[in-house]
């Protein structure tokens, strides 16, 4: 998975406002345009209110550029605004605790070999909205690059998220979403259960298919073979969601 990042990059107003609205432990918050800033906090994001405003540094546009050179974003975002924090490194084990005690009507999320980082970080908006207690990335993206934060407007804050090297540091139910399984509508995950969305090309590997507790599937129109990574997820859950409320 290559150095474990020790940043998190919230890049543009977008990514920012998520990761304030849910607490992320923002280290620094940097803008050269104060009062657009507050315009767009007015606009699309007022629950926000004084103390988020008050704890953005307001710099000149030569060290917004400086900020975002040292965190590996090339170009300021048109937003004017960027963020960085501290990633949490909690243990696998505890992210399983939260994902085992959470309600079994929506699945923790493990996508096994993502390669596009817009992707992956329109999985993360997805499970965030749904509710979903977790998402892993396995054996492929790591989970807080950049570009997948960028990806899921800084949702990384909504929900817990870590990158996994191995399908054996996994543990408990683990279920793999492909075209030859059980309706997923009328499946009945158990409690913890983990289902495993296959990457934009290769779908699960067999090692997971080995792995697997089960196998589920969307119902879908004869003669559609697949489905983009963050529909499949998209339409995985609210589909499985629906039927059972």
């Amino acid at each position: 998975m290559g150095v474990i990042r020790s940043q998190a990059v919230f890049d543009g107003f977008h990514a920012w406002k998520h990761a304030a609205r849910f607490g992320f432990p923002l280290q620094r918050v940097c803008t050269d345009d104060p009062e657009g800033l507050a315009a767009l906090v007015q606009q699309l994001a007022p629950d926000l209110g004084g103390d988020a405003l008050n704890a953005v540094e307001v710099v000149d546009p030569p060290t917004l550029q400086r900020v975002c050179d040292e965190a590996g974003v090339r170009v300021v975002h048109h937003t004017r605004l960027i963020a960085v924090g501290g990633i949490p490194h909690p243990p696998l084990h505890l992210l399983q605790v939260s994902a085992r005690t959470a309600s079994s009507m929506v699945p923790g999320i493990v996508v096994d070999g993502a390669r596009h980082p817009g992707n992956l970080g329109a999985v993360i908006r997805v499970c965030a909205a749904a509710g979903a207690p977790v998402v892993m990335s396995l054996g492929g993206l790591d989970i807080w690059h950049p570009d997948v934060v960028r990806g899921a407007a800084g949702l990384h804050a909504a929900v817990p998220v870590m990158s996994v090297n191995e399908i054996s540091d996994i543990e408990g139910p683990l279920f793999a979403l492909d075209a030859d399984g059980d309706d997923i509508g009328s499946f009945e995950f158990p409690a913890g259960a983990l289902l495993v969305v296959g990457a934009e090309r290769d779908g699960v590997s067999a090692e997971i298919r080995t792995r697997a507790d089960g196998v589920v599937s969307l119902p879908m129109r004869p003669g559609v073979s697949s489905l983009n990574l963050a529909t499949s997820v998209s339409a995985a859950l609210y589909v499985h969601v629906a039927r059972k409320s």
